[in-house]
């Protein structure tokens, strides 16, 4: 179905009011600025942006500071609010106004991940640094009625010997709020099977395990190595990114036989210039091959219009309601923390919708 630009001039605001789930979220990524800066005020810090460039005293630097790609240094956008998430009272904070800047944009259903090993440098352990998550997160939840669940990623550069002792700390958080384990960061000279030792403590487990892959290798070919190896070593029920999937039939099928989510990040993508533009993923042509295909927002806050809902439309004016609906049921469908009641109950809410009486 082709959706008319005249007949849908208002199709990003019927999505904004859609109601929808997000499955690829990173906390650090996805906060009002203005919310940060209010942080920074409280404990009264002089921060400074790089390069000597003045300090960090409006939400307008913030914002420069987040999307300055290609210009800033990947760790200090990001290490600005992990640098801020390092006690208890900013760690709940942070996530408490994280959940209530997703739930801004309509979204009922929330898996978010972080990476807690960033958060050691005031002594905290691991599991309190989870479980101070955990307590803003739920605070969150209760503010705005939304419901949401929490992955735990792995930043890959780390050692295993790390990585293992923050699986431990997330076992012991199974079904009180983790629902998975999750491989991220600079995937260069890192591969998934660094981390099997890790990954393979929660084979017997409740948690769900999902990975970063084929998103920035230098090759193609190690793209599509690191996507199988997080099938079949690394027993992966999701996959982020997988920018070259489309051109592999065999790893297509390798998904869709074990029903592996693709949680597809389509702004992130294009704003880091690993595609040129969102076609060149092929959503379309992986969801009808039945690919699990979710559309996520990954970092919407580092991104110029990023929110989850901009990344529907994008796929949406591409591709029709049709793949929209779709879309949308997927990231219910294949949640990790739902289980089958409470996926009835949401599919409900979001399948019903009066954008899609006519598909």
């Amino acid at each position: 179905m082709n959706i008319s630009e005249e007949k849908y001039m208002n199709l990003y605001h019927n999505i904004q009011r859609l109601k929808k789930a997000e499955c690829h979220v990173h906390i650090d990524g996805a906060l009002d600025a203005e919310d940060v800066l209010s942080i920074i005020h409280k404990k009264n810090l002089r921060l400074n942006l790089p390069y000597n460039e003045g300090l960090i005293d409006s939400s307008e630097k913030i914002k420069q500071l987040w999307r300055g790609w290609g210009y800033y240094k990947f760790l200090d956008q990001f290490g600005l609010v992990t640098g801020l998430m390092q006690s208890p009272e900013d760690l709940k904070t942070i996530a408490k106004n994280h959940v209530t800047y997703i739930a801004s944009q309509n979204i009922i259903y929330l898996e978010t991940r972080f990476a807690p090993q960033y958060h050691l440098k005031k002594g905290l352990s691991l599991n309190q640094v989870m479980g101070y998550v955990l307590e803003g997160l739920q605070e969150g939840a209760e503010k705005t009625g939304i419901t949401t669940n929490l992955i735990i990623s792995i930043g890959r550069e780390t050692d295993i010997e790390k990585s293992k002792k923050v699986v431990k700390a997330a076992l012991t958080y199974q079904d009180r709020g983790v629902v998975g384990i999750d491989l991220a960061c600079e995937e260069n000279n890192n591969p998934p099977e660094k981390h099997y030792d890790a990954f393979k403590m929660t084979f017997d487990s409740n948690l769900k395990r999902t990975l970063h892959s084929g998103e920035m290798c230098e090759t193609f070919e190690e793209n599509l190595k690191n996507i199988e190896t997080s099938i079949d070593l690394m027993r992966a029920d999701g996959i982020s990114h997988a920018i070259n999937l489309r051109n592999s039939e065999y790893h297509i099928q390798k998904m869709i036989e074990k029903g592996i989510r693709l949680e597809s990040n389509p702004i992130s993508n294009k704003t880091l210039k690993i595609i040129n533009d969102v076609h060149d993923l092929r959503l379309d042509y992986l969801l009808n091959k039945r690919i699990p295909v979710t559309v996520n927002s990954d970092d919407p806050s580092m991104w110029s219009n990023g929110s989850l809902t901009d990344n529907l439309y994008e796929v949406t004016k591409l591709y029709g309601l049709d793949f929209l609906k779709k879309v949308l049921g997927n990231q219910i469908k294949y949640a990790f923390g739902l289980n089958d009641k409470e996926k009835k109950y949401l599919l409900s809410e979001t399948e019903n919708q009066g954008l899609f009486k006519d598909v």
